[in-house]
């Protein structure tokens, strides 16, 4: 695949909190950062402009 050489990376450890009830909580921030890294990708693989 050519875009295996894209390698994106995302500090989300100050972001989630761990409940031994439900697992993995994402806070806004996170969901936030999500989204733009999400939107670059997909920008990317579809040569659309910023």
């Amino acid at each position: 695949n050519e875009y295996d050489k894209d390698i994106y990376f995302v500090d989300a450890a100050p972001h989630i909190q761990l409940s031994p009830v439900d697992g993995i909580h994402f806070d806004k921030k996170a969901h936030e950062q999500f989204a733009l890294l999400m939107n670059d990708i997909i920008k990317k693989i579809f040569n659309l402009s910023s």
